[in-house]
């Protein structure tokens, strides 16, 4: 039997491997009042949370109900006619 021989780094990846796909996240600004500002820390508060995990999760939860068709939302589309000097 023939003496097989290991290559110099034998650590080297025997195969390629899948890059896995990474999903990207940006941030987003969303203002809020005071009052809804201090509801949320009061929630994150009660919870042990950060106000940015129960943001995510408000919004996580939100989308996965609207997608369900959970939320019956209804819209209105308003237009505004200006009067300009001629």
């Amino acid at each position: 039997m023939a003496k097989q021989t290991i290559s110099n780094n034998l650590f080297s990846k025997t195969a390629k491997e899948e890059k896995e796909t990474k999903v990207k996240s940006s941030p987003l600004s969303v203002y809020l009042t005071t009052e809804e500002k201090e509801k949320l820390a009061g929630i994150a508060k009660d919870l042990g949370e950060s106000t940015h995990a129960v943001m995510q999760f408000a919004m996580r939860e939100f989308l996965r109900r609207y997608e369900a068709g959970e939320y019956e939302i209804k819209t209105e589309r308003v237009t505004k006619k200006t009067i300009k000097p001629v």
